[in-house]
């Protein structure tokens, strides 16, 4: 059953391609219950990813071209007159690449930021609070090596290139990961950008680690150090952990939890976030996910109560 499987992963299922040609087609659907708590829970449906990618590489995988456009919802705060000229695709990855040697590769062009590790839950912390998200992509210059034990980049940013050049995050990120075993790898990450408006700063250490086998554990804790312009410096905090367990063949739970503050040395807004999942894959290429997560914040008597959000995904690839 798995060789067979194998034999239809492709894009096109059986149907072989050239070996220099990788199409890649993903959505992703959201449906999102607030306040279950509520005498009137708030719902919707949120089309949260459509991208079409397309990859070129020569043999061996020496050099490698890769572009990726996806569709950009208009943001519900833009003004009536303003819509009809939004643009409702970007472009979110396209770069050119070369490995000058088996172990050491250059990339150059927009891509994302060597930061962490990346999960697709674009509203966790250790994504929306560190603007490293679906669509903070930069582009610059990334050095990579990769080892058979470890993997080293440096990313020189020169930030979003679609933005006024007063908004472009312009400075670089560094990441290490190294295998401490056979099933755990751990790694640390660095960041340095500005514009005319704000210095930001991140460090974070990250982990990988396998249980028997079958269970993973994917975890992040990290300092955001933020400087606005006119303004003194505050430096918050985040954690970001997230347990994964098979119940059965193509059934998983996951379990997750994050905290986030804005300011780690002052009394303040404390966030804390839990809850478990449900991930099924009934199909090849087809992902369904229910995540149920409580919501708590404490340090100030202005906070909302606690909160419930139910979300059901699904998520198609080819």
């Amino acid at each position: 059953v798995d060789e067979r499987l194998g034999q239809t992963s492709g894009f096109l299922g059986s149907a072989k391609l050239p070996s220099w040609l990788r199409p890649a087609f993903n959505y992703r659907g959201l449906y999102l219950a607030q306040n279950l708590t509520e005498a009137e829970p708030v719902s919707r449906f949120i089309t949260m990813q459509v991208d079409a990618t397309l990859v070129l590489k020569t043999r061996g995988d020496k050099m490698v071209a890769v572009g990726r456009i996806g569709h950009y919802p208009v943001p519900e705060n833009v003004p009536a007159a303003q819509r009809p000229v939004a643009k409702p695709l970007i472009s979110r990855e396209h770069y050119l690449g070369a490995r000058i040697q088996r172990k050491f590769g250059v990339y150059a062009g927009m891509m994302d930021t060597a930061f962490g590790v990346r999960v697709p839950d674009h509203n966790a912390f250790l994504r929306s609070k560190t603007l490293l998200n679906q669509n903070d992509q930069s582009h610059g210059l990334l050095l990579h090596y990769g080892g058979e034990s470890s993997d080293v980049a440096v990313h020189v940013l020169a930030g979003n290139l679609y933005q006024a050049p007063s908004l472009r995050m312009q400075g670089v990120s560094v990441m290490a990961e190294r295998d401490l075993g056979r099933d755990s790898r751990w790694g640390v990450s660095g960041y340095s950008a500005n514009n005319e408006y704000r210095a930001r700063e991140m460090a974070a250490v990250h982990s990988r680690l396998g249980f028997g086998g079958h269970s993973s554990l994917l975890g992040q804790v990290g300092l955001i150090r933020n400087r606005p312009e006119g303004f003194n410096a505050e430096t918050g905090g985040y954690f970001f952990g997230q347990y994964q367990a098979p119940i059965a063949r193509g059934l998983n739970t996951l379990v997750t939890t994050e905290f986030y503050t804005a300011n780690i040395g002052a009394e303040g807004e404390r966030r804390y976030r839990a809850g478990p999942s449900l991930q099924y894959i009934p199909a090849q290429r087809v992902e369904l996910r229910v995540d149920l997560l409580g919501s708590r914040n404490t340090g100030s008597s202005t906070l909302s109560p606690d909160s419930f959000t139910l979300q059901s995904q699904v998520h198609v690839w080819l």
